[in-house]
C-alpha cells in the first residue's frame, strides 16, 4: 500500500536528484530515505528511478508518478484546509490576490483593518492581473480574488460577487503638452505612451493611444504594461506618458498640482470589479470578514470619488457624463 510520506519522499528525490540531498530536506537518514523509495517502488511493482554514481534520474514510470504527485499534494492541502475550517481553526488564514488597480482603492486598507482584528493572521496578499487571478483560483493557489470580473462571470466554476464600479479618468503630469490642447480627440494621444495594465479587447477600440495586439489572446497591451498602480503613477510623473486611474488613487497628486485629469470624454471607462472564488470551495471565516470590510470601505470610496470627479473634471459636458453608476 502506498504511503503519503513515500510520495513526499519521491517528490523530494525528483526535485533534488540525489538521495543524500533529498534525505536532508526530509530530516531523515539516508538509509531510511532509501528504504522509503524502495518500498514505494515495491508497492507499485516498477522502478521509478535510475541510480547513477552522480545521482538519480527518473524512469518512464517515474514520469507518470511526477505527473500525479502535484495534484495529490493539492488535494491533501485541500483536505487539511477543510478539516481546519470545520474545527474552527481556519479563521486566521487568508490567501488573496488583488487586481493591480483595485488593490489601492480599498483592498490594502481592508487588510490593515483585518490584521488588526486578527493579529495571528497567516497568509499572502498577491497582486496580479485579472487573467492570472482567475488561473490561481481555478488551480486552488489562492482563496479569494478581487479584480475585474466581466470575464470571470462567464466561468461556470467561479462564484462571482460584484463589488461596484468606479469611473476612471485619464491623467498626466501637470505640465503635459496634452493639457494645452482644446477639445481632445483620441488621435491626440497617439504620440504619447499609455501606461496601464492589460486592456480587454471589448474596450480596446475606445482606448486612446497606441495598443498592441497579442496573438490568440482576448486582451491587448499598452505601450508600457505595469503590474501595480504605484509604478504607473511614478512613470507618468516623470515622463510624457499618460495613465488611467480612479481620481481617488491620485487625490494627493491632484491636490498638490503634480498630476492633472485630462479633459477627454470617456463615459465607458467604468470597469466592473468584485470578488471571485471557486464555486465548490468554502470560504474561511476570515475571508468572509475581509469581504465585509472591503464592502464597507467601497461605499465610502464611491462617495469620495464622486466629490473628486466634481472638483477636478472641469469640462461641463465631460463632468455630466462621469457620474458614478
Amino acid at each position: 500500500m502506498i504511503k503519503i510520506h513515500q510520495l513526499i519522499h519521491a517528490n523530494a528525490l525528483i526535485e533534488h536528484g540525489s538521495f543524500r540531498k533529498a534525505a536532508l530536506t526530509q530530516n531523515i537518514s539516508r538509509p531510511a530515505f532509501s528504504r522509503s523509495i524502495a518500498n514505494l517502488e515495491h508497492s507499485l511493482g516498477v522502478q521509478l528511478f535510475h541510480r547513477h554514481p552522480s545521482g538519480v534520474s527518473i524512469t518512464v514510470y517515474g514520469e507518470v508518478l511526477k505527473k500525479y504527485i502535484n495534484s495529490i499534494s493539492i488535494e491533501l492541502s485541500e483536505l487539511e484546509r477543510e478539516i481546519q475550517l470545520i474545527k474552527g481553526l481556519g479563521t486566521g488564514a487568508l490567501t488573496v490576490a488583488l487586481g493591480c488597480y483595485f488593490s489601492q482603492i480599498s483592498a490594502y486598507q481592508a487588510l490593515g483593518i483585518l490584521i488588526s482584528e486578527y493579529p495571528e493572521l497567516k497568509g499572502k496578499a498577491l497582486v496580479h492581473d485579472y487573467i492570472e487571478i482567475e488561473r490561481l483560483i481555478l488551480t486552488k493557489g489562492i482563496d479569494l480574488g478581487l479584480t475585474e470580473i466581466s470575464r470571470a462571470k462567464e466561468n461556470e466554476y467561479l462564484e462571482v460577487q460584484s463589488l461596484g464600479k468606479h469611473q476612471g479618468v485619464f491623467f498626466c503630469r501637470s505640465n503635459h503638452p496634452l493639457l494645452k490642447k482644446e477639445d481632445l480627440i483620441g488621435a491626440d494621444f497617439t504620440p504619447y505612451p499609455l501606461v496601464f495594465t492589460k486592456v480587454p479587447k471589448q474596450i480596446a477600440s475606445l482606448m486612446p493611444g497606441k495598443l498592441y495586439q497579442v496573438e490568440n489572446q482576448d486582451y491587448v497591451l499598452p505601450s508600457l504594461e505595469v503590474e501595480n498602480f504605484s509604478s504607473a503613477k511614478q512613470i507618468v510623473l516623470e515622463s510624457d506618458a499618460f495613465g488611467v486611474a480612479v481620481p481617488l488613487q491620485i487625490e494627493s497628486e491632484l491636490e498638490n498640482g503634480q498630476l492633472s485629469v485630462l479633459p477627454y470624454l470617456a463615459p465607458w471607462l467604468v470597469t466592473e470589479y468584485g470578488f471571485m472564488y471557486l464555486r465548490d470551495r468554502a470560504l474561511s471565516p476570515v475571508a468572509e470578514k475581509y469581504i465585509g470590510i472591503v464592502r464597507d470601505l467601497e461605499r465610502k470610496a464611491n462617495i469620495r470619488n464622486q466629490v473628486l470627479l466634481d472638483k477636478y473634471v472641469n469640462n461641463a459636458s465631460l463632468k455630466g457624463s462621469l457620474d458614478v453608476p
